[in-house]
């Protein structure tokens, strides 16, 4: 009875510390999108047009209704003219409203030779990775 009542004891300590374990040290989907966002403005920084489209979504809308493939041209136009260059992007002070599958960033700061200006994300987990749906200037 004492070895039963050892046993029991010691499989509710292993289960009570595993719980305590298990998804404890994940991040959330507020850092999860902040960290796509951070890998999607060091790439455009560093030139790196293709590795800032794979966090774009295959069915993502950006300015004027272009599609991916849009959006793309337009990041290596200006990767090839120098406008990526001393380009930087404020993304930590960003607020993140996630919506189940969805999320809304704002604002995303972006300054460069041309100036500041505010844009907002629109993001969708597709397969566990949160991708760009959608993004546009703020008024």
């Amino acid at each position: 009875m004492k070895n039963t009542i050892r046993l029991f004891a010691l499989i509710t300590l292993i289960g009570v510390c595993g719980c305590a374990t298990v998804g404890g040290g994940g991040a959330t989907d507020e850092e999860l999108i902040l960290q796509q966002l951070t890998v999607w403005s060091n790439a455009l920084q560093n030139d790196e047009v293709d590795a800032a489209m794979a966090i774009y979504s295959e069915d993502a809308v950006g300015f004027q209704g272009s599609d991916k493939e849009g959006i793309a041209d337009f990041f290596h136009g200006a990767s090839e003219s120098g406008d990526l260059a001393d380009i930087d992007f404020i993304i930590d002070e960003a607020t993140v409203t996630v919506t189940g599958l969805t999320a809304e960033v704002s604002p995303v700061v972006i300054v460069g030779d041309f100036g500041e200006f505010e844009m907002v994300f629109l993001m969708e987990k597709e397969d566990g990775t949160w991708l760009i749906i959608g993004q546009e200037g703020t008024d």
